[in-house]
């Protein structure tokens, strides 16, 4: 894409471990993954393992209504540590054999699906999730996908087609926006909406946090170009994170087009790696995103250590309305509205809650969550690449070019 991007990215042949490996994916007929009973358990496949793949693992053990039945994650020792993880919460064990490592290793999971698997969970590094999720609706399984759907454009655009799909084949697609799934923060819009703030003029939006991956660094540093380096500090990577607007921003950038109802018409931004020293991502953003009807929304990003925030706020001719990750939403003005609280778990419990009746109840497959999804992602994808271009972007002009990031993890094993 940009040119903003160094060259030492991953080949696009390895979204689900080759080109050729993703041809030789034997997909299932929808009729051969068997349907199960109201009271039986959702079959899960968690895809990827790292830390934050075995925090989701104890919530939808701790929801109850799903059993952890397979795993991939390209690393041994992170599949090791997923059946750990599964010991400790006293849950069953994942076999041996539902166990899958490699590049390819999630192909030899959905040859392995029928009767095995229900759903797969995906929570890999972005860049990989629209082709498995496109996999996984092909071979006849639900799918649960983590923020964001992907890292560049063609890769939403799948995503909203992969939940089209899923619509008709009577599976559902969710992705896990917690905000959205908090009830606070559903009545707190619904409010905004109506007319609580009166007209909405502009806004701000801050994501201003440490860095989760630091532990990767000093690593990334002494070997800089060694893949299995990369793709265990994916984070730190543009490519496979999308860097940090689209991976860790977009929880904000959602809540703007969210509540306006609208995608931004156009951004312009600024950014820079200050502090990090391994990597391609930029640890500081500061966008401006037009909306229509002339509302701007400014977000500032960082990641390193030192202060921080999570909140977005939105102001009106007749009051203001915040909602903060870690401790409220509130309304004020002509309304006056408050109610306090963390979403982080809460609202992802609410999003495995919500799947899990999908599933079940197989009453409501529209898959709403699939593409307004992709283009929050795609919103925070145009104010990363007018930041890296450093000239004001378009969505016409974004979606019109429709840049395909490439990547190379070449020399990785299969």
């Amino acid at each position: 894409m940009s040119t903003s991007f160094p060259d030492n990215r991953v080949g696009r042949r390895h979204v689900v471990g080759g080109a050729a490996a993703a041809v030789g994916v034997t997909l299932l007929r929808p009729e051969t993954v068997r349907g199960f009973q109201a009271s039986s358990q959702i079959r899960l496949a968690i895809v990827g393992c790292g830390s934050r793949g075995q925090w989701l693992s104890k919530l939808f053990t701790k929801q109850g209504g799903y059993r952890v039945a397979a795993c991939h994650d390209y690393f041994l020792d992170r599949t090791i540590d997923m059946n750990n993880t599964m010991a400790i919460i006293q849950a069953p064990l994942i076999d041996e054999s539902m166990r899958f490592t490699g590049l390819s290793g999630y192909r030899r999971l959905l040859d392995k699906a029928p009767g095995a698997i229900d759903a797969v969970a995906l929570i890999n590094p972005p860049y990989f999730r629209p082709a498995q999720a496109a996999l996984a609706v092909e071979a006849g399984l639900h799918v649960w996908c983590a923020k964001p759907v992907g890292v560049d454009v063609p890769g939403c655009l799948s995503i909203i087609e992969s939940g089209k799909q899923a619509t008709m084949k009577r599976k559902a697609f969710l992705v896990d926006f917690q905000y959205r799934a908090n009830p606070a923060d559903q009545e707190a819009v619904r409010l905004v909406q109506g007319g609580a703030i009166g007209k909405i003029v502009c806004g701000e939006a801050n994501f201003l946090g440490g860095c989760p991956f630091g532990r990767y660094v000093d690593a990334l540093k002494k070997s800089p170009k060694d893949p299995e380096v990369r793709l265990r500090g994916w984070g730190l990577d543009a490519v496979l994170s999308g860097d940090i607007l689209v991976e860790q921003n977009v929880h904000q950038i959602d809540v703007a087009t969210w509540v306006l109802g609208a995608v931004p018409v156009a951004a312009i931004g600024r950014g820079r790696t200050a502090l990090r020293g391994a990597g391609d991502c930029y640890d500081v953003y500061h966008v401006i995103y037009e909306f229509p009807g002339g509302v701007t929304v400014s977000l500032d990003a960082k990641q390193f250590d030192g202060g921080g925030g999570f909140f977005c706020r939105l102001y009106g001719s007749e009051g203001w309305y915040e909602t903060h990750y870690s401790s409220h939403v509130a309304i004020e003005g002509k309304t006056k509205f408050r109610k306090n609280g963390d979403i982080g778990e809460s609202g992802t419990l609410k999003n495995i809650e919500a799947f899990h009746d999908i599933v079940i109840q197989a009453s409501d497959f529209a898959n709403a969550s699939a593409e307004y999804g992709a283009k929050s992602t795609m919103a925070a994808i145009l104010g990363r690449d007018a930041t890296r271009s450093r000239k004001e972007l378009t969505w016409e002009e974004m979606v019109r070019k429709s840049e395909r990031l490439d990547a190379k993890l070449d020399g990785l094993k299969d």
